[in-house]
């Protein structure tokens, strides 16, 4: 995601006026590049729905619904007050398209944002957001905002993964989860064990959002490493925190307080 243009910060109404009307806005615009899978990409912002004056600073992801599609959320802004332009929250529709929930929300603060982190800081088992307001600029300083999340009813599971031949906080593990819905369909989730996007680092155990489900039928783990290291599991338990060992067979379910 970029999209931050700093000669036109004074001009933010001005752009959303021209994309409103469906002329070019003046500003950078925003780029969302979907993998074709064959080693190309395609831009794709206009047809997600992201085709506005962002002036994105820091930008990272997570699931905020559990719904197994990441969502995303957008730091945004100047120093300058004579711009307002309010931080940014936009909610996966099932992978075709991306809704904008920043009122819905509570997200609009005008702050400048910078640093977003997406984390179960109460283990609950659903996503909060910390967000660093303010930046390099002198003077330009506010009070820092935790979003927490009052939660949802679909299902999810919480992977702290430790390598041992991979690096010890497995970074770049990438994850497989396959589930029986609540119609008896089978549907995969994917998530790759990073601390996410720009100027913010969330955190390293994987809280996966797995949607209406019956149950999950298997976890499969490539290691990052040179073994080329797979483990798999059935039928781990939804709704659970559970570590996962590289040099180990099995799993540890764990018991968090709220």
């Amino acid at each position: 995601m970029s999209g931050y243009t700093l000669d036109r910060m004074d001009r933010a109404a001005e752009d959303e006026a021209r994309v409103l009307l469906g002329k070019k806005m003046m500003a950078e615009a925003p780029r969302l590049y979907k993998n074709n899978g064959d080693n190309s990409f395609t831009e794709v912002s206009k047809a997600y729905g992201i085709y506005r004056p962002l002036y994105t600073m820091g930008c990272n992801y997570g699931d905020l619904d559990n719904d197994g599609f990441l969502d995303f959320y957008l730091g945004t802004g100047t120093p300058n007050l004579n711009a307002i332009i309010p931080n940014r929250m936009y909610r996966n529709i099932e992978g075709k398209s991306f809704e904008d929930v920043t009122f819905q929300g509570g997200f609009g603060h005008i702050q400048k944002g910078h640093g977003i982190a997406f984390f179960d800081y109460d283990n609950d088992g659903d996503q909060d957001i910390y967000e660093v307001l303010g930046g390099a600029v002198s003077g330009d300083t506010f009070q820092n905002i935790l979003f927490e999340n009052r939660g949802n009813t679909n299902a999810w599971i919480t992977l702290r993964l430790v390598g041992k031949t991979a690096n010890r906080s497995a970074i770049g593990a990438r994850i497989k989860i396959t589930v029986k819905d609540i119609n008896g369909g089978e549907r995969s989730i994917y998530t790759t064990v990073s601390s996410g996007g720009s100027f913010g680092a969330s955190s390293l155990q994987q809280e996966i959002g797995l949607g209406e489900i019956q149950e999950i039928k298997e976890v499969k783990i490539w290691w990052p490493d040179d073994t080329n290291t797979v483990s798999t599991f059935q039928e781990l338990r939804h709704n659970s925190f559970v570590t996962i060992h590289q040099d180990k067979n099995g799993i540890t379910y764990e018991t968090r307080n709220q």
